[in-house]
């Protein structure tokens, strides 16, 4: 019975579960199975571990394309995590007001959001303002958009504090407004519905009001 459940894999799992179901499907004889607490002083226990132990090390591993691909995945995941483990990912969300409370990063408080997100354009320009993740500045710089991280306007690095607040080409905002006003995601609102290009791929030049 052990020999007939234990077959060499071909995932990268390290155990074929639909080969073995098919195989105890087919067994010709009727399993009785016991359950017996874990604390139970049985030696047949450590002897039948000790047996597959032997039995598993002495199966044929065999190096199918999902374990390949289960490498390359683990390769990856660890040079993303080297290449990222610098950046101050999560730390940048921009702090505004909703009533009386902070906005809330995550899926489940997702509705504060929805009434800003009335078009495709408006969602993106609105999660670019709460995440500091808009396509200028270092984004660019980094895509080759651009040759330099500063602002074409204030000859200083572009970011997303830096339009909001102190940019000469929009009406600025004060960030304390937005930390400490209630209801401040109106702010927020407001100055992306007045500067449409703001945060965006967009390069137009627009006036100081």
């Amino acid at each position: 019975m052990l020999k007939h459940s234990l077959l060499a894999s071909d995932t990268e799992y390290g155990h074929d579960t639909h080969q073995n179901a098919l195989c105890l499907a087919t067994w010709l004889h009727q399993l009785t199975v016991a359950w017996l607490p874990a604390s139970t002083d049985w030696p047949v226990i450590p002897f039948l571990k000790a047996w597959l132990k032997r039995m598993r090390m002495q199966q044929t591993f065999t190096k199918s394309m999902a374990y390949f691909r289960a490498l390359i995945r683990q390769w990856m995941d660890e040079r993303w995590r080297e290449e990222h483990q610098t950046l101050n990912k999560g730390k940048q969300w921009l702090k505004v007001n909703v009533g009386y409370g902070e906005a809330v990063p995550g899926a489940k408080q997702a509705e504060q959001f929805h009434p800003y997100l009335a078009t495709p354009r408006w969602a993106a320009q609105f999660t670019y303002a709460m995440m500091a993740h808009a396509p200028i500045g270092a984004y660019q710089k980094c895509f080759k958009l651009r040759d330099t991280d500063e602002c074409p306007r204030c000859d200083i690095p572009q970011t997303r504090d830096h339009v909001l607040s102190a940019c000469g080409r929009y009406s600025s905002l004060s960030l304390d407004d937005l930390h400490m006003q209630r209801n401040s995601i109106f702010i927020l609102a407001n100055f992306l519905k007045a500067h449409p290009a703001a945060l965006s791929f967009a390069h137009t030049p627009y006036k100081p009001l």
